[in-house]
């Protein structure tokens, strides 16, 4: 996987040409990449493994993390191609000092420390100058004083001498790195930093990360460029730093980043060296003379390489430094005191942790300050950038929307539209215009200025003038219907048809308290307690079983109707509309897929999905309309079984969610299916889909099935064909070789380290053996281990199968995970919003609920699913879509955890 990912970045990267066929690399960086792409697999996957890990240095032996690792044992040959290359550099006596400084932390502990006592002998002021600055004993500190000592010495040879002598290491080449690390983020559409390790491709995400994935290997065809000319490209590179830096720097200024987080964004933030990427936009260019000097002048100080560059701000820094390694030890003693079951211990280290928590937010109030500075200085000399990019962004502007975020212009709006909030902020609503204004000339980011435009002119009083007609007028010609900038836009002129629909269904909840929140979502407690206290687990969900959220109130409410729901967002039917249309999503339309493993087409989420796709789109969503419930479910099976594991837009969570897909497919019913699944195509609106997801079925017994009881299909039999892997590995060797077709094999069950790392069968390995002989013959590999018969307590019996690619084993299919969907059922489908008493929707909830429910809505398109007759000469929507508010009768109080605490009322009912 890993040969493989930077296989696919070398040769997209040297094919890669711009608009007026040029190639895009050039010189010693495309002479480097042409270099890997001859090296041979096992040399190219040593070279991938260096550069996906720290570094910039790597030993030679003596760690999971060396060359001698990654090359499966003796690395003298590898070392030995990839120098031959000029790909791989040593450490010797003679490299220079920055060289020695940079492969201290590929050194183990010991090792540093013996080079930082050395040091102490032979520098003893130096060295006792650094240490004041660094305290403490760890190998990190160790390092810092090393390079502070290394810093001042005249003699550059010594520490190389020192550092050479500890062990073998060796660094990818400077240039060569270079090029790849360019490669690798232009073959990903990144805009990020050449930072080491590189972010991991699609490939090795969908490779390593569980579930492991698998995706055709062709590597798409070259598309239309994104550039116009190579000097398009390498401004693009030049400004990810910039823009980078300039979204750091707001972050911090807004609050968006907190505590230690801060700290490491600020190291971040150094290795943008924004000024430096300033002054290359000064340069003319000598590659494009249609180029001219963008004569954008910031002052060193104004934009410093480093984010707290003064004095007071640097003192700043240090002493945000010490807040969060106080909260730090606070928070260890902390949960020390709560595993100890110390009351009182653990009562004092909270308030030492909340005192620690206050020091850190009053540490932060200077270094937001200065990070202001920066940003707003980064974000005007981007927007001056931009009156320079002109023969660009017209390029740009022809290309489809889907390919338009790649080039410099939309990095530097990107810095520049930081600058609007901060104007916004401090009420300069007339500056702020200005900018929006300059972005929309140059065409960028349109939908959300014109949003902000007019309510700066409402902050201006200039609602209903000229300029407020004007401006009103522009925003409704370029936000296209149906589009959720369009609903902002018309909701902020006032039109009272673009606020809340009418609102559904209210729930009481018995005895409540309202304890605590998380994020946007109230926490409710089933009883009175006062002394409850919130706990939530990382993703947020709350751990105390006697608390729930509002939308687990209303779905417990309508379980007494006989109701399964579920709290998704509406992740269920997204999922089943997603797998209807995988075929056509995942058509062979251009410009829609840049690298294999690429989860979703470039179009996805546009206007032009499904314009591009129409025909048969069409097809298909009239087959999913006219199917009945039994037919229905079929489909998902068969979309379910034929695509699992591939990547796209389905999150697999494993073969037994088929059932739960299956029921929701059919509940719901072909129409309400195909309109929600024409809905998604055609807007690409993911977000605001109702919370809750409720199904109901209904026997001719007038029986409700729950979906724990719900009938699974009959597969008695069954069998699956899976590859026999790893034969070549020496205690499978001789087992394999001895392999005829139709022998009897066996699968067994054992321990085995490089077994999956989640799931039922973690740690685990399915090994086949000759049934004959006894003979291990290889694995079942650990994409395919859920698709064949577990053997858990005893041995499953199959037969090998010789195939084209090598041997297959024949084994009994899993248990059958399907449902039966009988036709003489009743079944019932519905999706709530649910709200708390003073929640309210938001825009994208609205266009959903107003596009399902209202006939008169403009959607910006038709869809023939969404409504039907009635019988009485109307239409009656398919979907049934609804809000439920869970409110609280009474007063309220102050409460725990933050929240309130509310009266006691009657049990819980439902009033229309």
């Amino acid at each position: 996987a890993y040969q493989l990912a930077l296989r696919d970045a070398v040769n997209a990267a040297l094919a890669a040409v711009a608009a007026d066929g040029k190639d895009l690399f050039v010189g010693a960086a495309r002479a480097a990449l042409e270099r890997v792409a001859s090296l041979d697999e096992a040399s190219r996957h040593v070279l991938a493994r260096l550069l996906f890990v720290t570094g910039p240095w790597h030993p030679v032996q003596g760690s999971r993390a060396s060359v001698e690792s990654y090359a499966g044992g003796d690395a003298t040959a590898v070392i030995t191609t990839l120098t031959r290359a000029g790909a791989l550099v040593p450490l010797t006596a003679e490299s220079p000092l920055t060289d020695a400084a940079e492969a201290l932390p590929a050194l183990v502990g010991d090792e540093v420390k013996r080079v930082y006592m050395a040091l102490k002998e032979s520098a003893p002021d130096a060295w006792k100058a650094a240490k004041k600055r660094h305290k403490g004993s760890s190998k990190e500190v160790h390092v810092a004083v090393v390079r502070a000592v290394a810093a001042g010495l005249e003699d550059a040879t010594a520490l190389s001498f020192l550092v050479a002598d500890e062990r073998a290491l060796v660094r990818v080449d400077r240039e060569t790195e270079t090029a790849l690390l360019r490669a690798l983020r232009f073959s990903e559409r990144r805009v990020g930093l050449l930072g080491r390790p590189a972010p991991h491709t699609r490939r090795l995400q969908a490779v390593l990360q569980p579930p492991h994935l698998r995706s055709a290997e062709a590597q798409p065809p070259v598309g239309t460029p994104l550039f116009r000319t190579r000097r398009h490209f390498e401004r693009t590179e030049g400004v990810a730093g910039l823009a980078h830096a300039a979204g750091i720097a707001a972050a911090i200024a807004n609050g968006d980043a907190w505590g230690d987080d801060v700290l490491d964004l600020l190291v971040v933030y150094e290795k943008c060296d924004a000024p430096a990427a300033l002054a290359a936009f000064q340069r003319p260019s000598s590659l494009d003379p249609a180029s001219e000097a963008l004569g954008v002048v910031v002052e060193e100080a104004t934009v410093s390489r480093t984010l707290c560059a003064k004095p007071d701000e640097h003192a700043a820094v240090e002493t945000l430094q010490k807040a969060c390694a106080e909260r730090k030890k606070a928070c260890a003693a902390l949960e020390k005191a709560e595993k100890g079951g110390d009351d009182a211990a653990a009562e004092a280290a909270r308030d030492r942790k909340d005192a620690a928590t206050e020091a850190v937010k009053e540490a932060l109030v200077p270094v937001a300050a200065a990070a202001r500075k920066v940003a707003e200085a980064l974000a005007a000399a981007c927007l001056g950038l931009l009156d320079q990019n002109a023969a660009d962004a017209n390029y740009v502007a022809s290309l489809p929307s889907w390919l338009q975020g790649f080039d410099a212009g939309n990095r530097l709006a990107g810095a520049a539209w930081h600058g609007v909030g901060f104007l916004q902020k401090d009420k300069k609503y007339a500056e702020a215009n200005e900018v929006l204004r300059a972005l929309m000339k140059h065409g960028y980011r349109r939908a959300a200025c014109h949003e902000r435009l007019l309510i700066n002119l409402k902050h201006l009083g200039l609602k209903d003038t000229v300029e407020w007609t004007q401006a009103l007028a522009d925003a409704r010609r370029d936000c296209g219907k149906g589009t959720v900038a369009l609903w902002k836009v018309e909701a902020t002129a006032g039109d009272k048809k673009w606020r809340a629909p009418k609102e559904g269904k209210r729930i009481h909840k018995g005895a409540v308290a309202r304890v605590g929140e998380v994020g946007s979502r109230l926490l409710f407690a089933v009883d009175d307690d006062d002394d409850d206290v919130v706990e939530v687990d990382a993703a947020g969900a709350p751990t105390n079983p006697r608390l729930e959220l509002v939308e687990s109130v209303a779905g417990r409410a309508a379980g007494k109707e006989g109701w399964s729901s579920w709290h998704d967002e509406g992740a269920t039917l997204r999922t089943v509309a997603y797998l209807l249309l995988w075929d056509q999503a995942r058509a062979p339309v251009a410009d829609a897929f840049f690298a294999p493993f690429q989860a979703a087409p470039c179009d996805w989420g546009t206007l032009d999905f499904y314009e591009r796709r129409k025909a048969s789109m069409d097809a298909r969503l009239a087959q999913v309309a006219a199917a009945s419930p039994t037919a229905l479910a079929a489909l998902v099976r068969e979309a379910f079984d034929a695509h699992y594991g591939e990547v796209g837009l389905v999150p697999w969570r494993g073969r037994e969610a088929v059932a739960r897909l299956q029921i929701t497919a059919a509940c719901f019913g072909g129409k309400a299916v195909a309109g929600i699944a024409m809905h998604l195509a055609v807007t690409g609106l993911r977000s605001g889909m109702p919370d809750n997801t409720m199904v109901r079925v209904t026997t001719p017994a007038g029986e409700h099935i729950k979906l724990e009881n719900w009938p699974l299909a009959d597969d008695a039999g069954a069998t699956v064909r899976v590859a026999v892997a790893q034969t070549q590995l020496q205690h499978c060797v001789q087992g394999a070789s001895g392999l005829e077709d139709g022998a009897a094999l066996e699968l067994r069950l054992e321990p085995n380290r490089r077994g999956p790392s989640h799931g039922p069968f973690k740690g685990l390995a399915f090994a086949v053996h000759d049934a004959a002989t006894g003979d291990q013959c290889g694995y079942v590999q650990n994409a395919d281990m859920d698709r064949v018969r577990a053997p858990s307590t005893s041995i499953v019996a199959g037969t090998a199968i010789r195939g084209d690619g090598g041997w297959l084993i024949e084994a009994p299919a899993p248990a059958p995970r399907h449902v039966v969907v009988p036709a003489d059922w009743t079944y019932e489908g519905k999706v709530e919003e649910v709200k708390s008493k003073n929640d309210s929707l938001w825009a994208e909830q609205r266009m959903w609920i107003r596009a399902c429910t209202e006939t008169d809505y403009d959607i910006g398109y038709k869809n023939p699913y969404l409504f039907e007759d009635d019988g009485e000469g109307g239409l009656i929507g398919t979907v049934d879509i609804s809000t439920t508010k869970v409110a609280e009768r009474g007063g309220r109080k102050k409460g725990v955890a933050g929240g309130h605490v509310g009266m006691e009322v009657d049990p819980v009912v439902a009033e229309d």
